[in-house]
């Protein structure tokens, strides 16, 4: 009984809700301006200039991968904690063999 109630307060709600709309809509002329003649040009050259950059960002990281510049970024320096090599969530020791050589 009260999902029936329910569904009758929103279809009542969503009806009382467009209704003023509806009439206005109506009643008025559209208040939209027209579209510029170079829209369809403005958008074209909006995306290429988004798929351009997003392809200089590609072609970069695949340089990167390529010359494996990649590097461990914000890890800590080997010694800095006292827990070196273990995870911290599951409390089990992880084997890093290139940070082992490099602290040796």
């Amino acid at each position: 009984m009260t999902v029936l109630r329910r569904l009758a307060g929103i279809g009542l709600g969503v009806t009382l809700l467009t209704t003023p709309m509806i009439a206005s809509a109506q009643a008025e002329a559209s208040r939209a301006l027209d579209t510029p003649d170079d829209f369809w040009k403005v958008v074209l050259l909006t995306a290429l200039g988004i798929g351009g950059a997003l392809m200089v960002a590609t072609i970069g990281y695949l340089y990167r991968q390529k010359r494996s510049l990649a590097w461990e970024f914000q890890q800590p320096d080997p010694g800095e904690h006292a827990n070196k090599g273990q995870d911290q969530t599951q409390g089990v020791a992880t084997e890093r063999p290139e940070r082992d050589a490099a602290s040796r």
